[in-house]
């Protein structure tokens, strides 16, 4: 998920992520898109179309100050002209743009956003200050991730990424990413939470596709965010608990499967 950062501010005992925000991200009912775009075969262009195939229908609210609409939707300049809070953001803009992105998310009350970007920069700042919500002399955020970490904290926010693919819940009919996946999407009786961008699509472009080891849902997430990782694992398993009554859950690995046959 998110850095090393976002987990030790956890650690601390600082408040985080509300359990509905990673709720509103993996089942999410309005999806604004970021860097949305017209031009055939570009991300902003891929990523409008994969959200489009969703089955769910979330509302789609396609993000960019160059176009009045994109495929028959009104696009809006920023995500501060939204007419509501989106559940999910998906950023599909350049990494110097994703601060300012994330914290126009975070200041019109969106619930969550995937970041594609790796989030690098070449000269952090030297000097930061604190962090919002930190008292001075703290440790505060130095690099673009653990700023966009903090951001993201304040607001109580869920993040996927930085460096990711996004994700897929199939048993919702939610696509949020930027890739060409099949359409439909075979919904198999596991989820995957993956630490590796191409296990996901890997474990898709099986031919025939094997229904036995298909995930019913499939989120990609950094190698180093072990507690990210297990909290998605942990809503994936609940998710199957509630419809089946059986309870079971394994503490996530990279690259864990755990029941899904709700």
């Amino acid at each position: 998920m998110t850095t090393d950062f976002f987990s030790q501010q956890l650690a601390r005992g600082q408040p985080g992520p509300q359990a509905d925000a990673l709720h509103a991200m993996l089942e999410a009912r309005s999806v604004a898109l970021v860097g949305a775009s017209r031009r055939p075969g570009s991300f902003g262009a891929r990523m409008l179309a994969e959200v489009a195939k969703s089955a769910a229908g979330p509302a789609v609210y396609p993000v960019n100050p160059r176009y009045p609409e994109i495929e028959g939707r009104s696009c809006y300049p920023s995500l501060a002209d939204l007419p509501t809070p989106a559940d999910l953001v998906l950023l599909g803009v350049p990494d110097t743009a994703l601060e300012e992105q994330l914290a126009l998310a975070a200041a019109r009350g969106c619930r969550s956003a995937v970041i594609f970007g790796n989030a690098h920069e070449d000269s952090p700042p030297s000097v930061p200050g604190p962090a919002p919500g930190q008292e001075p002399g703290a440790d505060s955020p130095r690099t673009l991730r653990q700023r966009l970490a903090s951001i993201a904290l304040s607001a109580g926010m869920e993040l996927c990424g930085a460096g990711c693919m996004g994700f897929a819940n199939v048993g919702r009919g939610l696509r949020a990413m930027g890739y060409v996946e099949p359409d439909p999407l075979p919904a198999g009786p596991v989820a995957l939470v993956s630490c590796a961008r191409t296990a996901g699509s890997a474990s898709r472009s099986r031919s025939p596709p094997a229904r036995n080891s298909s995930p019913r849902r499939l989120l990609t997430c950094p190698t180093r965010s072990t507690s990210r990782r297990r909290r998605f694992s942990r809503w994936c398993s609940r998710r199957c608990a509630s419809r089946t009554g059986s309870g079971r859950y394994s503490p996530a690995r990279p690259n864990t499967t755990c029941p899904s046959c709700c």
